[in-house]
């Protein structure tokens, strides 16, 4: 399962919008900048927000490639747009 570590006014939203619109369960941590739990710094010493684990084996700390990841093991989705489709760029 997927979990995102979110504070609020994060680009965290993102990933949290996506996993909403395609039904993809998850569950959410704090992402403290300032009082970092020890979780949150075993899984990201950048104490960076967003950060996520899907099944504690995939660690991540980018918004985008969280969703591109998110997309391409939960899907397919329509929300996705293909190099192929106008508007890609």
């Amino acid at each position: 399962m997927l979990k995102i570590y979110h504070a609020q006014g994060s680009r965290s939203l993102r990933v949290l919008w996506l996993c909403e619109e395609m039904g993809v369960p998850y569950e959410t941590a704090e992402g403290s900048f300032f009082k970092p739990s020890d979780e949150f710094k075993a899984v990201n010493p950048l104490r960076t927000v967003p950060a996520m684990t899907d099944d504690g084996d995939v660690r991540m700390i980018e918004s985008v490639a969280m969703m591109i990841y998110i997309m391409n093991k939960y899907g397919p989705t329509d929300l996705e747009v293909k190099p192929n489709e106008p508007g890609y760029a």
